[in-house]
């Protein structure tokens, strides 16, 4: 028997190292899915800062055309009273603004 004696010791001992590649194992599995996870986050981060900076850039020019048409309107609103104001005196009435006579359309002259 003591074969199986010695068998016996070396049980535990081949248990030991089956346990421990095992833990390595897991550990190098672990590493690589925290290196996974990091790659992945970055990745996102990334995707989401030129999400970020597209929609920046659409809202800023939609603030600009705003912008251009709110002045559009004031350009506009002043060319139709200069208009009215023409069309007014022409009929013998009071322009509506002196400063604005004339201002709007040079055609039909």
């Amino acid at each position: 028997m003591p074969h199986a004696h010695q068998l016996a010791q070396h049980l535990p001992e081949a248990a030991k190292a089956e346990e421990e590649w095992q833990s390595k194992e897991l550990l190098k599995q672990t590493e690589a899915e925290r290196q996974k996870i990091v790659w992945e986050w970055q990745e996102l981060r990334r995707f989401l800062e030129k999400q970020e900076q597209r929609l920046l850039s659409r809202l800023e020019e939609l603030e600009r055309g705003i912008v251009q048409r709110r002045e559009e309107g004031d350009c506009s609103l002043s060319w139709e009273i200069s208009l009215l104001s023409e069309r007014g005196g022409e009929m013998g009435q009071q322009p509506l603004s002196q400063p604005l006579q004339g201002a709007g359309s040079t055609g039909g002259r």
